[in-house]
């Protein structure tokens, strides 16, 4: 039994690496993380063994599965607990940026490896475009909040700001519109006299009540843009959450897919 254990742990170890999504076979390491500075994380790996600016490399950890009666290893999984971007590269070492790193993890003297699946570098890219969302907006202050739109606009995200700040004027101007139209005809209404027929009385009552609808669903509407922009502020604005891509389908098929990451 003693000389079958070492083979079995070998065959385990083997297994796990081969179906990793994120490692292909074979891989070495780009190199290890020899310090770490709040996001910043040092590489004991430069321009001599390729590295490049831009470059995605996952932060590699194990986890080991051990008999709770023997204690023997029974495999030993590497797994992906975080991610970085090269911005800095020397000659023998690198400075990467930390843009996702699971909670309770100390990269500290852990492994990296150059990202070789596509599916994990674009999960990887869109850590890196929320991490960065998220450091542009740590010194905008949240009273821009106040008109939809401003906040985004001070992030670098023109396009959602100017797509708030029109829907919210163009609900309010609605609103105020309606609410003016719907006034002159209740206005109307209520200076009808006996000269005039029921049927005048109940037009004029029937389009001051459509007008006041109008403008109370602008103004609902103004209220809406007003509370996602804060919602916006507060939780959503970590960079893009809609991903789209090309797939096949079972009968051969293009799909566009488009998902929501919360």
């Amino acid at each position: 039994m003693s000389r079958r254990r070492p083979r079995t742990w070998v065959l385990a170890l083997a297994l796990s690496c081969a179906f990793l999504p994120g490692l292909a076979r074979g891989q070495t390491p780009e190199g290890v993380i020899i310090r770490v500075e709040a996001s910043l994380a040092y590489i004991d790996a430069g321009q001599q063994q390729g590295l490049m600016e831009g470059d995605l490399l996952d932060i590699m950890s194990s986890e080991t599965l051990t008999h709770p009666l023997s204690g023997d290893t029974l495999s030993v999984t590497p797994m992906a607990v975080g991610a970085l971007r090269v911005r800095q590269v020397f000659a023998r070492f690198a400075i990467g940026e930390v843009v996702h790193l699971e909670p309770g993890q100390d990269p500290m003297l852990m492994p990296v490896y150059r990202i070789m699946d596509p599916e994990r570098m674009s999960q990887v890219m869109l850590y890196a475009q929320r991490y960065a969302y998220a450091a542009a907006g740590s010194g905008v202050p949240r009273h821009l909040a106040l008109i939809p739109g401003l906040h985004q606009f001070k992030l670098g995200a023109p396009g959602k700001g100017w797509t708030l700040l029109g829907l919210e004027a163009a609900s309010l101007t609605t609103g105020v519109l309606c609410r003016i139209q719907s006034d002159n005809y209740y206005e109307n209404y209520h200076g009808l006299d006996g000269r005039y027929s029921v049927d005048e009385f109940d037009r004029q009552f029937d389009r001051a009540s459509t007008w006041r609808r109008r403008s109370n669903l602008a103004f609902w509407l103004a209220g809406a843009v007003w509370a996602y922009n804060w919602i916006d502020v507060l939780w959503l604005g970590k960079g893009p959450s809609l991903e789209s891509g090309m797939e096949m389908s079972s009968q051969g098929l293009p799909l566009f897919q488009v998902a929501y990451r919360f």
